[in-house]
């Protein structure tokens, strides 16, 4: 137990091998965003590709040029601007507009525009200028395109009818109204009072009318909607007039009508007989005291002072009746004078709206008017050239990393040492030659090129750097017509450059080459000797200029399974070893049948010859797995028919 704790890791720290994980995920998660993405890749398709870029490029400028040059209709905008004047002064002096204005904000302005926008202003505008009888501007003056052709002759042939468009004059304005309203725009200006109306037409002194007379309609809006504003408020304030002149009237009717019932009482009367009231009812005090200081008894003195209490109380009722009276005299008085004031004020507004129904002025005004203009607004070609080449190139650039997705090939080392596993030996470039004799024919004739450098190379890292060198050395490739024969010829004048007897043995016995530069009298070959009906020495041939021996192949009239499964070929690889330093075994495609794993048994090393950008990455493993099993070492790559700058990477 004290072993475990001892051996556990401490609180806090961190063990080596999360370390070690975390790092391996990171790597993982980098490789897999690299292979997603293989920006190297993309640049090298691309550089590739130059030409076919420049050309499509080329191609779409110039026929965007064409089009904008030769078949373009130019159009042509004109621009008038407007302002919006909210704090315009009452149009006469000393009056208040009793029609609102426009407000300054941001909300005003877009309002605006949108009246300029409206289809009642482009109604008035294609009336104004008798747009239904311009072919530019009416749908139904339009001459019938050959696409609509081409429907109505189809429509024919099977049988139905196309919608017509309608007839009716108002349908034809509706339509013109719709392509005029499609060339006018109109945008606000921000953080200001100013809007534009852009007129957009093929003729230029027509698009400058058409900005200019919608911006006049829409000042000519703005002072008939005003006038009729004014007319609405002239109307309703007369009546209101009207209205507060009879009660006006009908107030002071009622007070003079209380007035003359009152009997000509007056606050000066009230004063006197509140005067009398308080006289009166001294008298009343003074006589009850005399009457009590006599002996006079409380009933005797009540009888005595009655006619005066009576006077009292009579004047009492006058004076409260008459102050009821001057108060309710006095309410009606005030109600007649607010109706008189009411009645003033709304006669007042009634003269001034009377005054501004002939003066009316729009709150926006014209700050320029929309000048014929020179050169069209579209299309510009220069626009339309860099934009046609931008997307030229754009397409050509797509249509390669297409084929380059869809590519099965290999075009690098890279891709072929990942498709096999295997590090490549050699990348080789075309090599002239119709077959084996002809393509050491040219690498004697040309010691100093790319290619002879290459094979070269290949010859150093196959016979000299090599601790023990191949001496029976397969050639074969996937498939046919891939430069193994090319690459066989020029490997074996590399080889008899360093003095090195060489045999190549071509061992395609289910078919006869079509091309070999061979002597001109036939000779046996690979299957007369198999067959045991000629020796080697007298089978193999010497070409011209080659420096080597060739055993050449001819149709084998038995099964060429057994041939090349028969003790003979392995006499004749004995025989071979003995008299050549090195013999190249030219074998037939590996992916064609069992012929060059047959053959790879008895071999010493292979080469396996893989065409640039041609052979399929699942065939090329499928040929070195085939040829694996026979061979002490897995067969060397070399990337044959590569371009030179391929081949020089």
């Amino acid at each position: 137990m004290d072993g475990q704790l001892m051996n556990a890791p401490l609180a806090g720290s961190r063990s080596e091998i999360f370390d070690v994980l975390r790092s391996a995920e990171r790597r993982e998660a980098a490789q897999s965003a690299q292979d997603l993405v293989d920006f190297r890749r993309i640049f090298r398709t691309l550089r590739r590709g130059w030409l076919m870029l420049t050309i499509c490029s080329l191609l779409a400028a110039a026929a965007a040029g064409a089009w904008a040059f030769m078949f373009a209709t130019p159009l042509y905008r004109a621009t008038a601007t407007l302002i919006t004047a909210p704090d315009t002064m009452a149009p006469t002096a000393g009056l208040t507009s009793i029609v609102p204005g426009l407000g300054g904000d941001s909300v005003a302005v877009n309002t605006e525009v949108e009246i300029l926008q409206s289809r009642m202003l482009m109604r008035r505008l294609t009336r104004e200028m008798q747009l239904t009888a311009d072919a530019e501007f009416n749908p139904a003056l339009w001459p019938v395109s050959p696409l609509e052709r081409l429907l109505s002759r189809a429509a024919a042939q099977l049988g139905l009818t196309l919608p017509a468009p309608p007839a009716s004059e108002e349908a034809a304005f509706s339509r013109t109204v719709d392509v005029v309203s499609d060339r006018i725009a109109v945008r606000s200006i921000p953080d200001s009072r100013v809007f534009e109306v852009t007129a957009e037409s093929a003729d230029p002194a027509k698009a400058a009318q058409l900005a200019n007379t919608l911006a006049r309609l829409y000042l000519a809006r703005q002072i008939s909607q005003k006038q009729q504003e004014a007319v609405e408020a002239t109307g309703w304030l007369s009546e209101r007039v009207a209205e507060l002149r009879a009660e006006l009237d009908a107030a002071d009717r009622r007070a003079r009508s209380f007035a003359a019932e009152l009997d000509f009482a007056t606050p000066e009367s009230v004063e006197a007989l509140a005067l009398q009231l308080e006289e009166i009812r001294g008298r009343i005090a003074a006589r009850e005291a005399e009457l009590l200081r006599n002996g006079t008894s409380p009933r005797r003195v009540e009888t005595l002072l009655k006619p005066m209490r009576d006077m009292e109380r009579e004047i009492a009722q006058r004076i409260n009746s008459q102050s009821e009276g001057l108060v309710q005299l006095g309410q009606l008085q005030l109600e007649a004078e607010a109706s008189r004031l009411i009645y003033e004020h709304f006669l007042g507004k009634l003269k001034e709206a009377e005054v501004q129904r002939g003066v009316q002025t729009p709150e926006s005004r014209i700050l320029s008017l929309a000048e014929v203009p020179v050169l069209p607004s579209w299309p510009r070609p220069a626009v339309v050239v860099a934009l046609a080449g931008l997307m030229g190139l754009l397409l050509g650039m797509a249509w390669l990393l297409g084929r380059e997705a869809r590519r099965e090939g290999c075009r690098s080392a890279e891709e072929l040492e990942a498709a096999t596993g295997r590090p490549l030996a050699a990348t080789l470039p075309h090599v002239p030659g119709k077959d084996v004799a002809g393509s050491a024919v040219w690498i004697a004739a040309h010691p100093a090129s790319r290619t002879a450098e290459a094979v070269r190379g290949l010859r150093t890292r196959l016979f000299v750097e090599c601790e023990r060198a191949p001496q029976v050395l397969l050639i074969a490739s996937p498939l046919a017509e891939e430069g193994k024969t090319a690459l066989a010829g020029a490997l074996a004048r590399s080889l008899c450059d360093l003095k090195r007897r060489v045999l190549v043995i071509e061992a395609e016995i289910r078919r006869t080459p079509r091309r070999r530069l061979i002597p001109r009298r036939p000779r046996p070959g690979l299957v007369a000797v198999l067959e045991g009906r000629v020796p080697l020495r007298r089978a193999v041939s010497a070409p011209r200029h080659a420096g080597f021996d060739l055993l050449v192949s001819e149709a084998a009239r038995a099964n060429a399974v057994d041939l090349l499964s028969s003790p003979q070929l392995e006499t004749l690889l004995q025989t071979a070893r003995r008299d050549y330093d090195t013999v190249l075994l030219l074998a037939p495609p590996v992916l064609a049948g069992p012929d060059a794993r047959l053959l790879a048994r008895m071999a010493d090393g292979a080469l396996l010859a893989v065409a640039w950008n041609r052979t399929a990455r699942r065939q090329v493993t499928r040929a070195a797995a085939t040829l694996s099993p026979g061979l002490l070492t897995p067969p060397a790559i070399v990337m044959t028919c590569a371009p030179a700058s391929c081949a020089a990477q």
